[in-house]
């Protein structure tokens, strides 16, 4: 189920994620705990809000969206720590809907070594901050974006394309393959139907929220009970 929704998420989005993916236990006390007051980091924002901050919108107006993802493409190929990517404008609004009614979710991602880390997706559109959930308990408010994606709308209506940047503010935190790993996981969990479910429990209905499942559908093994 979720490696289809993957899939199409990668699809969409031109970046394609790559196969790599200490638990906090135990984890459902922490997802009530996040819930409960349901606040956001203070924004780190490395990349400009307005892409005619980055582009000369003037320059690109007479190309294809097709075009203009090429050259968003090329722009980010020599910078090792930010990503390019870009969203149907259908697929950004179904993102977008889902994202503001639930903003916050949890990404279990499993490194080499076996140990899993749990990073904290918040959803602030039009970026998304990602800080480890260590970080989130530890500093609520003021945890630090270790990960940001930033949509830049201006393009949509006119060529037909979202554009998407992510800065990688920690790169000693998430590498290179685990953000575009959570990039792809990010749209395939809020896009996908069966997928967004852990993502409403999560938000709306911790009771119901299966962080072992979650385990599961990413290829996990479950987490070791206390």
């Amino acid at each position: 189920m979720l490696g289809r929704a993957l899939r199409e998420a990668a699809r969409s989005l031109r970046v394609y994620p790559s196969a790599t993916t200490t638990l906090l236990a135990p984890f459902q006390s922490n997802c009530t705990d996040i819930l409960k007051h349901r606040s956001f980091s203070a924004a780190v924002t490395p990349s400009p809000a307005a892409l005619g901050d980055l582009l000369k919108l003037d320059a690109i107006q007479h190309l294809h969206g097709d075009q203009i993802i090429e050259v968003w493409t090329e722009y980010h190929t020599a910078d090792d720590s930010r990503l390019a990517g870009s969203l149907l404008p259908e697929d950004y609004a179904k993102f977008a809907a889902r994202a503001a009614a639930s903003p916050l979710f949890v990404l279990p991602l499993k490194r080499p070594a076996g140990n899993v880390v749990n990073f904290l997706l918040q959803c602030q559109l039009p970026r998304i901050l990602v800080t480890t959930l260590e970080d989130y308990r530890m500093f609520s408010t003021t945890a630090p974006s270790h990960f940001t994606i930033t949509h830049y709308t201006e393009l949509q209506n006119s060529h037909g394309v979202v554009l998407i940047r992510g800065d990688m503010n920690s790169p000693a935190i998430i590498s290179s393959p685990e953000a575009r790993t959570l990039m792809g996981l990010t749209y395939a969990f809020y896009s996908d139907p069966q997928s967004y479910l852990h993502v409403h429990n999560f938000n709306h209905d911790t009771g119901r929220f299966d962080y072992q499942k979650l385990l599961a559908d990413l290829g996990h093994e479950p987490a070791s009970q206390p």
